[in-house]
């Protein structure tokens, strides 16, 4: 089990804590984002980065169904980063359970270092 291949640095962003947009059921979208990091979880090449901002900072919070999964996933070598404003935002920064706190200037860089970014 390893992160992405050598020489290639993967970077998921996830922006909501629902999977889909527009007229999808919001019930609906949150299972599927949930089976998402599942899925992720169990797969033998991980990213090496996953980001979490706006309403993707409730997912690494107390509380989330996601938490076990992500925490395996730190476990297995993925860097997990919370945006800190969007956390504050919604009131949540105190209680981030899995990664680490950043600030947009290292998402930023993050991303832009990225071989790949794919967007959730």
């Amino acid at each position: 089990i390893t992160c992405a291949p050598l020489g290639r640095r993967e970077v998921i962003v996830i922006g909501t804590d629902r999977f889909g947009q527009g007229d999808g059921n919001p019930q609906l979208g949150k299972t599927l984002i949930k089976s998402y990091i599942y899925a992720l979880a169990q797969q033998d090449i991980l990213p090496e980065i996953m980001i979490f901002l706006n309403g993707g900072a409730h997912l690494t919070a107390e509380g989330s169904e996601s938490l076990e999964d992500l925490k395996s996933l730190e476990n297995r070598g993925v860097q997990i980063f919370t945006c800190g404003i969007c956390a504050d935002f919604y009131g949540v920064k105190d209680k981030i359970r899995v990664g680490v706190i950043s600030n947009m200037y290292d998402i930023a860089r993050m991303m832009q270092e990225a071989d790949r970014v794919v967007r959730i």
